[in-house]
């Protein structure tokens, strides 16, 4: 299906998948495969410059696939739950959504959330009181980082249900 989306660099695209890329920093995806890299900060040069916390400017059921790497933990947990929510919202029935976190307290004062190993198997349902029901948890991998960092990250994969 082809699908229309504005990019800052190109203008109006059109495009077979719409892939979004959160909070991109430094890491753009290449928008000729679909990719729309989104940030609040200019100098990276992203497509669309937005405060994620405002939401997705895209409509119900349009991107494929939705990658948040290292960029939740920035946010207060009220605007995590509702990033995830828009996260839900425009992907498509079978879309995928990615989210990278370091676990624990990181070496980073720009951080306002911190995930353990079962935060999205249970805080995000019990604590806020929302149901994960349109999003089935696949995978989660862990991966440590050496030095000088020295922290334990993980990433997991939620497929959006029909």
């Amino acid at each position: 299906m082809l699908k229309k989306c504005f990019s800052k660099n190109m203008g109006w695209i059109m495009t077979v998948f719409k892939k979004l890329n959160l909070g991109c920093g430094f890491s753009r995806m290449p928008p000729v495969d679909g990719w729309v890299n989104i940030d609040i900060d200019v100098r990276f040069n992203p497509d669309i410059v937005r405060d994620l916390s405002r939401g997705l400017p895209f409509e119900n059921g349009t991107c494929d696939k939705v990658l948040a790497s290292h960029i939740i933990e920035h946010f207060v947990p009220a605007d995590v739950i509702f990033l995830i929510q828009e996260c839900q919202r425009v992907l498509v029935p079978g879309g995928i959504l990615m989210i990278t976190v370091p676990l624990g307290v990181a070496p980073d004062l720009t951080h306002e959330s911190f995930f353990h190993e079962f935060t999205f198997d249970n805080l995000l349902v019990q604590k806020y009181n929302w149901s994960l029901s349109k999003l089935i948890l696949i995978s989660k991998v862990f991966v440590d980082v050496p030095a000088p960092e020295n922290y334990r990250m993980m990433t997991v994969t939620f497929e959006k249900v029909k």
